[in-house]
């Protein structure tokens, strides 16, 4: 009888804990090679970091691939837990979030046509050029800060719906052989393949940039955030992050 009363009560216990883990809604979205959907389900090195943060910490956490746009007001706002990737160093999204470390790090980079002969080494180089650039985005905003901060005299900056539309473009020379464009590296690379996208190149990386995860401040405690980030900091440190970004052939922020 006491065995019985015993296992009951362990089951018990397992019921409870799991049923007083932390439920957690992330919004992330398509941005290969960081992270896409496939039948409906997010996948990609991201979302296995999320996964593993998860399990460690046994949060339940879903995840959904939507318009980012969408996805990252519902999660300002407090309807989602959270939203990713997050690019690091911009104040106004760590008003709205607990962001985690770094997580992985790659570079905006300016791409244009083959055909072009212009020489890319540093953001002065864009002055005088039309820019084809995806928006709203983090590579919009790297664009307008760069032409603020350097006083880059005529840019002309074309907002496009996406990025896989910008390719399209510049390869097509829509708007001129030496039109460029600002993206994702990682993004960028990864479409033209996927695409088969022809007659773009890489012509120099415009700014380092770190991609982490956001905790929506409306929706998850302090106490959660902390511990959240916590665990993501433990994962980064024992390399079990850089394990799973290289097999994506990405770049940990604490290679091992």
């Amino acid at each position: 009888m006491k065995r019985y009363l015993w296992v009951g009560m362990v089951m018990w216990l397992a019921f409870c804990s799991l049923s007083n883990a932390e439920n957690l809604h992330f919004a992330t979205k398509v941005t290969p090679p960081f992270a896409w959907e496939t039948k409906g389900r997010a996948e990609g090195p991201l979302v296995d970091v999320l996964k593993a943060i998860c399990k460690r910490g046994q949060f339940n956490c879903v995840v959904e691939v939507m318009p980012w746009h969408r996805g990252l007001t519902m999660a300002a706002n407090g309807e989602l837990g959270g939203a990713f990737p997050q690019t690091t160093g911009l104040p106004e999204r760590e008003k709205l979030f607990y962001m985690t470390e770094p997580i992985v790090q790659t570079a905006y980079a300016v791409f244009g046509n083959t055909a072009t002969h212009i020489v890319f080494h540093q953001g002065r180089d864009l002055a005088g050029h039309t820019l084809l650039v995806a928006g709203p985005s983090g590579s919009l905003a790297t664009v307008e800060q760069t032409v603020h901060d350097l006083k880059l005299a005529g840019v002309k900056v074309q907002v496009v719906r996406n990025n896989i539309t910008v390719l399209k473009m510049l390869a097509a020379q829509r708007y001129g052989v030496d039109t460029l464009t600002v993206m994702n590296r990682d993004d960028a690379q990864s479409l033209i393949e996927e695409y088969k996208v022809k007659n773009v190149k890489w012509l120099g990386d415009l700014k380092p940039i770190y991609y982490s995860i956001g905790l929506s401040r409306r929706k998850v405690s302090p106490d959660v955030a902390q511990r959240f980030l916590k665990i993501t900091h433990d994962l980064l440190s024992d390399g079990s992050v850089s394990i799973i970004l290289k097999q994506a052939g990405l770049k940990s922020t604490m290679p091992q």
